[in-house]
């Protein structure tokens, strides 16, 4: 089964069961893109179960997902139990509309987040309704012959920290679940033998679940000491995926090649031991391009990506690759720092267009034709560079939000700044120029230029008027006394 439809299932669950048992919400594109890729520096090849997902979810430390509406970051951990299908059905008629487990169907296995029951299924006596993934049909049916695993998660919020890293108390349960879970039979024993139906298949014995250990004194003390710091475990595990990611062979895995435009010396820098340029960089400015992909150098797509909002969207995705996003980055004032330089070159050259227009179209003014030309002309290739310095003077609060998001460790360096507002000047010239207006900017400055050398030439009524002379005398003529 796909890796991403293993991942997806799971997700469900947790989102459902915190909703249902917290009253908590979380940032689904958050908890998919962590656990998708914290996870595959540690499990290899794309066909992963969901024991192994779990698994891998448990084992990871200090890895906490945004809530909804992002004022608080969660640490949760999952409860597995593996059950036969009169078990799952037990628990989905507990909790009907509710994502409670995950089970693994089909001749092609794929993973499933079982929430009902079939409305009807002539083929079996009962049968379950899970929600599929990106590759498998919205809704699947099942009954007991196409189980081959079913694993019931329970999730638990073991830690709850709001954005300047201050903890808060743990959610209290909201009183439908409580009033639930006191039904009688909501739990049954564990040594309650349920009988499956008649001519019911046995399920697949599933890989067994291996979880953590229960935590020792010293295991405790290690993790307060490094509770300040509590970022740098998901830098390691980012740097671990890489190394995996990179150590394996290219018959097995074809890596795909990503258009990354890294700094001077950013190569050489990866290839040392030890070297911060691969983590650095990529937590950086490369998660710009990594996002948009190699279809942003279409022609098709280079228009519709060359927006205002295209920074923005670099900003908010290079704060996701780093560690916890406590920062805050004025977007308002990015955008403004945007549209202030085209705005500003347009009002320049505006104005140069209207002053010219008096001498050339109106006559008015002519006596300072010369001096309205020269004023012209400069100032409207001076409004051509104004969006450019503009696009200039954003990058710099936006290479310092990047900055101010590493985790610790992996500071900014002085070098690695300067690539990132290099790259970010020269992508900021083309958004300001596309998106953001610049192109009236050259529009009229390139006017404003025109009208001011024909000011200069005379051309029009900007001509001026010759003097007068005496009337021209006749040779020969007689004059009268």
């Amino acid at each position: 089964m796909s890796v991403k439809g293993s991942v997806a299932a799971v997700g469900h669950i947790v989102q459902e069961q915190l909703q249902m048992k917290y009253g908590l919400s979380l940032d689904m594109d958050d908890f998919l893109r962590k656990v998708d890729s914290l996870c595959r520096a540690q499990l290899s090849g794309e066909d992963w179960d969901p024991w192994q997902v779990v698994n891998c979810f448990n084992s990871i430390k200090d890895m906490r997902f945004r809530s909804r509406d992002a004022s608080k970051i969660l640490a949760l951990r999952l409860e597995p139990e593996s059950v036969v299908f009169d078990r799952l059905l037990q628990e989905v008629r507990l909790m009907t509309g509710t994502s409670c487990a995950v089970a693994v169907v089909g001749r092609r296995p794929s993973a499933v987040a079982v929430f009902r029951e079939s409305y009807g299924a002539p083929a079996f006596s009962t049968a379950l309704v899970g929600r599929g993934g990106a590759h498998a049909e919205p809704l699947v049916v099942f009954g007991p012959p196409e189980v081959q695993q079913a694993l019931l998660l329970g999730v638990s919020v073991v830690e709850v920290l709001r954005h300047d890293a201050e903890k808060e108390a743990l959610p209290a349960l909201r009183a439908e679940y409580v009033s639930l879970r006191d039904k009688p039979g909501a739990k049954p024993p564990a040594d309650l033998a349920v009988s499956a139906p008649p001519n019911t298949p046995e399920l697949k014995s599933p890989v067994p679940v291996n979880l953590p250990p229960p935590p020792t004194e010293e295991h405790i003390d290690r993790q307060k000491s490094v509770r300040a710091d509590s970022r740098l475990g998901l830098a390691e595990a980012l740097r671990e995926r890489r190394a995996a990611e990179a150590a394996q062979p290219s018959v097995a895995r074809k890596p795909r090649r990503r258009h990354v435009l890294e700094p001077v010396g950013a190569a050489e820098d990866r290839e040392r031991p030890g070297g911060r340029g691969r983590v650095a960089w990529q937590s950086g400015m490369s998660a710009y391009v990594s996002i948009f992909g190699p279809h942003l150098w279409q022609p098709s797509h280079i228009v519709e990506a060359m927006s205002p909002r295209a920074l923005l969207l670099a900003a908010s995705c290079a704060s996701a690759w780093a560690c916890t996003n406590s920062g805050e980055f004025d977007q308002t004032a990015f955008t403004v720092s945007l549209y202030g330089g085209s705005f500003g070159g347009m009002a320049i050259a505006l104005v140069m267009v209207i002053l010219a227009s008096l001498p050339l179209c109106c006559g008015v003014l002519k006596q300072y034709g010369k001096i309205i030309a020269t004023v012209a002309i400069v100032l409207g290739i001076v409004s051509l560079l104004v969006p450019a310095f503009g696009s200039m003077g954003a990058c710099v609060p936006f290479v310092d939000a990047i900055c101010q998001e590493r985790c610790s460790g992996y500071e900014c360096t002085q070098e690695e700044k300067d690539g990132m507002g290099s790259l970010c000047n020269a992508l900021g010239i083309f958004v300001v120029y596309i998106g953001a207006f610049g192109w009236a900017t050259v529009i009229l400055g390139i006017v404003a230029a025109s009208l001011g050398c024909c000011v200069c030439c005379g051309c029009c009524k900007a001509k001026t008027d010759e003097p007068s002379g005496s009337p021209p005398v006749v040779v020969g003529a007689v004059q009268k006394a």
